[in-house]
């Protein structure tokens, strides 16, 4: 049952504002990379969603409203993919390779940022049923930034140490006259590397998430929350899918709801306009290709009901990873979901010297300290 607490928790106004910035970012960012880039944006190896789905047409459009529902959701990691896809089966310009790596690096920097400051605010709702702090979960995540990319290039770089050690074996296979029999005889040593390698990338594409969690729940360095990511995948697999596929059904569910929701939003207020301006009238302004003046404002309105709805569907994903983690947490630590790790507790001058009344305040503490300290180390008086 705590699996469905997922949307209310995401539903929290500073969850969204968050998640409204990390999407203004990342399409700041790819505007940038389309002005070097051949193509806009990912294309090619998977199919192209925008960040702001149109609305479903009409109330009875089950369908549409499902499949939009379905689209939102996999958006942010359709976004990751798509340049790793590209980044590997491209056979083109360096150029286009190095567009690829540049998408691929600024959308794990974004998401990674927006999924610590949703799972630091929504480790609270977790373990408490209480409201985290924005302004303390944006710092949070900014002084782990680095942590936040670090765990996911753990595992990435031993994939790639583990291509150079197959590639050392392929050029074993170049000596002439032997070689091609010595890799022949050692072939093993392939299937095994491989064999590794795929339950590497297996844990990171599964893993990556979870990596986000340990940092931000367990105030981690990158090095745990890789390892511990890996030991939740592999220690407890079944009943983490089983997690995932009950969180992406209700998901589905609640994005499709929110979407009618929406649409019901938006013809309500067409019908309510037109009884006053008239359907003609109402049915023009509506239309983006009128050229009226207000068509495009009212399209730009729309497209922020859009818009929001991708916010909600990225603040589900990661308030869901911040319960799936806790739960994977009490089933393998036994760690109970109202454990939280607060950051360790640190003075506002912290960084800065101490000056003024502060200053004597603190020689007088640490000069009661030293005296209490020289008492009690003072050898007890024996009477004669």
């Amino acid at each position: 049952m705590h699996l469905f607490r997922g949307f209310g928790i995401a539903l929290d106004i500073r969850k969204l504002l968050v998640c409204l910035c990390g999407l203004a970012l990342f399409a700041g960012g790819n505007s940038l990379l389309d002005g070097f880039a051949d193509e806009p944006a990912v294309s090619g190896v998977e199919a192209r969603f925008s960040m702001m789905p149109q609305l479903p047409a009409s109330l009875a459009d089950w369908r549409q409203s499902v499949s939009q529902a379905e689209a939102v959701l996999l958006e942010p990691l359709r976004t990751l993919f798509g340049p790793l896809l590209t980044l590997l089966g491209y056979a083109g310009a360096e150029a286009s390779r190095g567009i690829a790596a540049a998408r691929l690096v600024w959308g794990l920097l974004v998401w990674s940022f927006v999924g610590a400051a949703v799972i630091r605010m929504a480790r609270h709702d977790v373990a408490r049923g209480e409201r985290g702090n924005l302004a303390g979960a944006v710092r949070f995540a900014r002084r782990h930034t680095v942590s936040l990319l670090a765990a996911p290039l753990l595992p990435a770089l031993t994939v790639a140490f583990l291509l150079v050690l197959m590639t050392l074996v392929g050029l074993v296979g170049r000596i002439p006259g032997v070689g091609t029999m010595i890799v022949g005889a050692i072939w093993f040593v392939p299937l095994l590397v491989a064999a590794a390698q795929v339950l590497v990338v297996v844990g990171l594409i599964i893993g990556w998430p979870l990596m986000i969690a340990t940092v931000s729940v367990e105030d981690a360095d990158a090095f745990e929350g890789f390892s511990r990511a890996f030991s939740y995948v592999f220690s407890r697999p079944f009943y983490l899918l089983w997690l995932l596929g009950v969180s992406a059904i209700y998901g589905v569910m609640v994005m499709t709801v929110a979407g009618l929701m929406f649409t019901a939003m938006s013809e309500v207020a067409r019908l309510s306009v037109s009884t006053g301006l008239g359907d003609q009238a109402t049915a023009a302004l509506m239309d983006p290709r009128s050229g009226l003046p207000g068509a495009r404002m009212l399209g730009a309105w729309t497209a922020g009901l859009g818009l929001l709805l991708s916010a909600l569907a990225i603040s589900y994903i990661w308030s869901q990873v911040a319960m799936i983690y806790s739960l994977l947490r009490l089933s393998v630590d036994q760690v109970p979901l109202d454990d939280l790790v607060e950051e360790p507790a640190t003075g506002v001058t912290s960084d800065l010297p101490l000056v003024g009344v502060a200053a004597s305040e603190a020689r007088e503490r640490q000069l009661r300290q030293t005296e209490s300290t020289d008492s009690s180390e003072e050898p007890p008086v024996v009477n004669a």
